[in-house]
């Protein structure tokens, strides 16, 4: 097994050469040969990127296998990309690295065998997507000066603790808020039922990406969804929304891939273009407060088949939507749909008064 040990002095500039390590001024900016572990030595301050969507250890980017450092490492950042798409990298230890400062976005991005992660304790800020699309299915401790969105960790089955003492974060029922808890940050991977926070008003940024939810409730107390809310919510079928708001912000339901049921609030007003790009929906509960549907509301939304709304007159406000006609007017084909499409939104009555 190679091991090739990144550390800028006298002593291994002639190592590094042979190793086909490429450092400048304590940084590595990248390497022309295969790498196996890699341990970074304590004078590297810096791994750089190379470039948008690419590692730094270009064509050899499927040869490194694990990262860790030396005690009382320097390094202050991983660039954007640093590891991006790095195949073999199965482990990640970071716990040396005490003057880390930032992980950059997409920096472990696609890393597909990556199963194993220790964070330092001083650690800032994770970017978004910095560990995106991992093998990734453990808990992470959010440090008590750790910054990071829901998004940093998308497409993973990664769980969240959070230290008591952290100034941004507080934890409740598995799950990750806002220091007030009046916004929800993140769901973990371990939750089974979502039970907000009294305290909760907002939905936040990609909070669903790391859930494991297959059922979602949202009460009337919430008033605000932040954009991409529920975001590649992976293994989510039904989303029930009981909240006051007037209009869905923008990709607020992008990418929920499972979904096959969506019962919308009766507070809703307006539907604006590309809000709904739900290829798998079946069935959807519009309420009689829609007073606008732009075109292509529902784009992609080609496999709906039910459309419960109490005013019949309602769904012409939906023709232009991206819902097709079979699905808004089920009286014109048979009588028998109609019943069967009040009979599947049971499952929603059922469902509220449980989560209530």
């Amino acid at each position: 097994m190679i091991v090739a040990t990144f550390q800028y002095n006298e002593i291994l500039i002639s190592f590094l050469i042979q190793m086909g390590i490429k450092v400048e001024n304590n940084i590595v900016i990248g390497a022309d040969g295969e790498i196996g572990d890699l341990k970074l030595g304590v004078d590297i301050v810096q791994i750089n990127s190379g470039g948008d969507c690419k590692s730094f250890l270009g064509s050899y980017s499927d040869t490194i296998t694990s990262l860790s450092a030396e005690q009382e490492s320097k390094l202050t950042t991983l660039s954007s990309y640093s590891f991006y798409q790095c195949v073999n990298l199965r482990a990640v230890d970071l716990s040396n690295c005490n003057v880390l400062k930032q992980i950059g976005l997409y920096s472990f991005a696609y890393c597909s065998s990556l199963s194993s992660l220790v964070l330092p304790t001083n650690i800032q800020e994770i970017l978004g997507s910095s560990f995106r699309s991992t093998k990734l299915n453990q808990t992470i401790n959010i440090h008590k000066a750790t910054s990071f969105t829901g998004e940093s960790f998308l497409y993973s089955n990664t769980s969240f603790e959070v230290d008591e003492d952290n100034s941004k974060y507080a934890f409740y029922e598995n799950n990750i808020y806002s220091k007030s808890f009046d916004v929800l940050i993140a769901v973990s991977f371990s939750t089974k039922v979502l039970k907000l926070h009294h305290e909760t008003k907002t939905i936040g940024y990609c909070c669903f990406s790391t859930s494991s939810l297959e059922s979602i409730y949202i009460p009337p107390t919430i008033e605000t969804f932040e954009t991409h809310t529920f975001h590649c919510a992976r293994f989510t079928k039904h989303i029930v929304i009981e909240s006051q708001i007037t209009e869905f912000p923008k990709d607020c339901l992008l990418e929920v891939p499972s979904i096959v049921s969506l019962w919308l609030p009766d507070s809703l007003v307006n539907l604006t273009a590309n809000s709904f790009k739900l290829p798998s929906l079946v069935s959807i509960r519009v309420s009689d407060s829609i007073e606008v549907a732009e075109q292509n509301t529902f784009v992609g939304c080609n496999n709906v088949r039910y459309v419960y709304s109490l005013d019949n007159h309602k769904r012409n406000v939906l023709i232009n939507s991206g819902i097709p006609r079979r699905a808004l007017f089920p009286f014109i084909e048979t009588q028998r749909k109609c019943t069967i499409s009040k009979l599947y939104f049971g499952f929603f009555v059922t469902f509220i008064e449980n989560a209530k």
